[in-house]
């Protein structure tokens, strides 16, 4: 990269490559939290700290889709609360999973806290 130059992709290269990971953590998010067979590396690695884990997962998603969305950043934040509830709620549906608020409660925390962090990094980078 040369001197003085700003970062090396296009805007609309970034966005995609945030639209293609947000693809690829929502249908993770989507497998792990629906799965009624979670492999014995992913449990122990969450293991008492589910509930962090859920949030942190809702945070990056929400960063991810909020890069890639610029324009509607209202319907992504509506969309990512819903998914945030909808797929706790789905859990109920499945044969071994339950549906616990305090993961509600972590998703919905997650999404919000992944909107604000959007919010303040992208403010504090405009340009001037």
């Amino acid at each position: 990269m040369a001197a003085g130059r700003g970062a090396p992709w296009s805007p609309s290269a970034r966005r995609r490559i945030a639209a293609v990971s947000a693809l690829g953590l929502f249908a993770a998010i989507c497998w792990l939290s629906l799965t009624d067979d979670l492999p014995d590396l992913v449990r122990r690695a969450v293991e008492g700290y589910q509930v962090p884990a859920h949030g942190a997962m809702h945070m990056a998603l929400a960063v991810l889709v909020y890069a890639a969305l610029p324009r509607r950043r209202d319907a992504a934040a509506g969309v990512l609360l819903a998914v945030a509830v909808l797929l706790e709620l789905a859990q109920g549906m499945t044969a071994t999973r339950e549906v616990w608020l305090s993961d509600m409660a972590a998703n919905v925390a997650g999404s919000l806290a992944g909107i604000a962090l959007f919010a303040a990094v992208s403010s504090r980078c405009a340009p001037r």
